[in-house]
């Protein structure tokens, strides 16, 4: 019986070896005949610039800042994630244009009391055109415009052409008593016999209708003594020369802008 086992155990150790070789085989038939899925591509990803600072690791409250990136800094600029600051508001406003009784008011105390009438009477012009003139009804218009409009424009210099025109007739005439264009020069006078007296004469009209002083070597008033020359060359009458430097100052929009 011992001599039995002795040689049983061995035998079936072998049978075990066959056994399992045999599974072997058969799993490698049934994994080459069961079709294959295709691998899906693993997703690609950009590679992020490592921090050059060293990462808490485990630390909840750590958050790299743009520093901690070169790349990213560099492309940014050094000024990192701060906002760029506003840019400062221009200190000076937008010019607005005089509302029609405004410029009205403002006409009268320039012109030393005399108003736009084409017809001679104590009403402004400018009252009688006022819808025209974009003032409101306040039945259907309710606000004023106030756009220097082409329709403006034509208006306001009907208005400088004929109060000018009443301001010489009345300073040549004695009736005006406090003289507007002829403060400093008399009728005759020019820029070639009398140069001081006509520059200061223009400097006072450009106090009176601009509220701007300047000096005689500026070059805001070459332009004012260029107009009243010219104006009165060819005229040859220096009168017509103080008029049409009187309409050129009304129209101006350093008049009727504020």
């Amino acid at each position: 019986m011992k001599r039995l086992s002795r040689y049983m155990i061995p035998f079936a150790a072998s049978m075990l070896l066959f056994a399992c070789a045999d599974l072997g085989q058969e799993e490698q038939v049934r994994a080459q005949n069961t079709p294959q899925e295709p691998a899906s591509p693993e997703p690609t990803t950009t590679p992020v610039a490592s921090p050059n600072v060293e990462q808490p690791i485990g630390d909840p409250g750590y958050f790299p800042t743009v520093e901690s990136y070169p790349a990213v800094q560099e492309e940014i600029g050094t000024s990192g994630l701060t906002p760029v600051p506003e840019p400062a508001e221009d200190p000076y406003r937008s010019r607005k244009r005089m509302d029609i009784d405004q410029l009205d008011a403002s006409m009268q105390v320039v012109a030393g009391g005399i108003i736009w009438s084409e017809d001679g009477d104590d009403e402004s012009d400018f009252q009688e055109l006022a819808a025209t003139l974009g003032v409101p009804d306040y039945a259907i218009v309710t606000q004023e415009i106030k756009d220097p409009s082409a329709l403006f424009q034509k208006f306001l210099s009907d208005a400088a052409r004929s109060v000018c025109s009443e301001i010489v007739e009345s300073e040549l005439s004695g009736l005006l008593m406090n003289p507007i264009l002829f403060v400093h020069v008399d009728a005759t006078d020019t820029l070639d016999t009398a140069p001081e007296q006509v520059n200061a004469n223009l400097q006072d009209m450009l106090l009176r209708f601009h509220g701007r002083h300047v000096e005689i070597d500026s070059p805001a008033l070459a332009q004012w003594r260029w107009l009243f020359h010219t104006v009165s060359q060819l005229e040859q009458d220096p009168a017509l020369g103080w008029r049409a430097v009187c309409v050129a100052l009304f129209t101006h929009p350093e008049f009727f802008t504020y």
